[in-house]
């Protein structure tokens, strides 16, 4: 019952903001015997409150919504993210604990037309965020939390997080395929698609 107010409270705060009509978010609310969960979940959440300082990925919505479902993953199964149950409910942290690591195809050095676009691999850990371009040989460091829109470039001023967060994105690239093996998606979805 909990997990359902909590998802029906969340999509009545998210709803408005794309611009659904607030009679389609009234009708989602519950009423009734609910209402004083919801409220009670509501004053839990942070009513009002926005939380500049959490850092949240993709790769966290699968341990998320686990958590708030109470489905634990397999024990085999390590997720890249981390679950955001605390954030979603007020209480997030600025210092993400398991670093996040990508990895895109971009031009270096960067075109004309696109000069933000040259972005190779990229690490984030903690509040600091480093990227590179393919070869590594040009790097940005920034600090997620001082300055979410990454305009200036730390590495300079801070050297020896700009080497650590390079060393944690070797280590990462070390464990990546040489190339794709094609087998990306899991058996049961292999099955769902011969019925």
């Amino acid at each position: 019952m909990k997990t359902k107010l909590l998802s029906l409270f969340m999509l009545g705060l998210a709803l408005p903001s794309f611009g659904v009509e607030q009679d389609y978010v009234d009708r989602a609310i519950p009423t009734g015997e609910q209402e004083n969960e919801v409220i009670a979940l509501a004053q839990e959440c942070g009513i009002g409150k926005v939380d500049r300082a959490s850092i949240v990925s993709a790769v966290d919505l699968l341990p998320t919504f686990c958590e708030i479902a109470g489905v634990q993953l397999p024990a085999s199964y390590q997720p890249d993210g981390i679950s955001q149950v605390a954030t979603l409910k007020g209480k997030g942290t600025a210092r993400r604990k398991k670093p996040l690591f990508w990895k895109a195809v971009a031009p270096w050095p960067a075109r004309k037309s696109k000069p933000d676009h040259w972005v190779s691999y990229a690490v984030v850990s903690e509040n600091w965020k480093l990227v590179t371009n393919r070869d590594a040989k040009h790097a940005e460091l920034d600090d997620l939390i001082a300055d979410p829109l990454e305009k200036t470039d730390l590495k300079a001023k801070h050297p020896g997080k700009a080497n650590q967060l390079r060393k944690m994105l070797a280590q990462w690239q070390g464990t990546l395929p040489a190339k794709s093996t094609g087998e990306v998606f899991s058996n049961l979805r292999n099955t769902e698609k011969t019925r």
